[in-house]
């Protein structure tokens, strides 16, 4: 039997910000962590609006799932001719994400390219980044783009 219980380990409790709350009608508690991403803290610390984190948690999700069927190509030839549904609707997805890094790259710059880029991907923002993030008005400009696809 294992130590561990739902309270979680103490390298969880060091590393995240976590919440106690009871499950179901008993007296059973265990710990949910509420900051598991790097968007969630810049939401937690205040330095992005509630709007901005969902309108970035929209194409991260999309980031995400468009991006799991991607595998390494291969040299076999294919059996039927046809594509699935499949791989045209994250084909899409794909085309989509790509659109608005583009456009993020070719009007805000290679910096907020790559703070995007760091947000999609979970990176932790650097502090030159975090700087960027927290001026006045840069948020804003990132999500018009952003909004225009996952708005």
């Amino acid at each position: 039997m294992s130590n561990q219980s739902d309270y979680g380990t103490k390298e969880l409790h060091r590393r995240h910000l976590v919440r106690p709350e009871f499950i179901g009608g008993g007296h059973s508690i265990r710990v949910r962590v509420i900051d598991q991403k790097v968007l969630d803290n810049l939401l937690l610390s205040k330095k992005i609006k509630l709007d901005h984190y969902q309108t970035l948690d929209s194409m991260m999700i999309e980031h995400y799932n468009s991006t799991i069927g991607l595998r390494a190509q291969t040299f076999e030839p294919k059996v039927k001719g046809t594509s699935s549904d499949y791989t045209d609707k994250y084909a899409m997805a794909r085309s989509k994400v790509r659109k608005v890094l583009e456009e993020v790259r070719e009007n805000l710059g290679r910096e907020v390219y790559k703070i995007l880029r760091s947000i999609l991907e979970d990176v932790p923002l650097t502090k030159v980044q975090m700087m960027w993030v927290e001026a006045n008005g840069n948020m804003k400009r990132l999500i018009n783009i952003v909004g225009k696809y996952y708005g």
